[in-house]
């Protein structure tokens, strides 16, 4: 997965927002909630269609999120073989 925060200096992974001091594994990306990226499952499937469909005018609330992290556990898709 490949997130549009997810950078890379020499040969290490860092996040240009900060997070997990800068340096994330690829779990934490699977898990940050401010993940921007292609779909991971479901969750994240059903907000772009959501976003998209309004033109981004509902912004996504907490309990969004909770969603959008259960529905990606539950029915999560599986990691294209490079």
């Amino acid at each position: 997965m490949s997130c549009i925060h997810l950078g890379k200096l020499a040969d290490e992974r860092i996040c240009t927002i900060n997070k997990f001091g800068g340096k994330p594994t690829e779990a934490n990306c699977m898990e940050c909630k401010d993940y921007d990226g292609p779909s991971r499952g479901v969750g994240d499937t059903v907000k772009n269609v959501i976003n998209k469909a309004t033109g981004g005018k509902i912004k996504p609330c907490g309990g969004c999120q909770k969603r959008r992290e259960a529905l990606n556990k539950m029915m999560g898709y599986k990691k294209k073989e490079e």
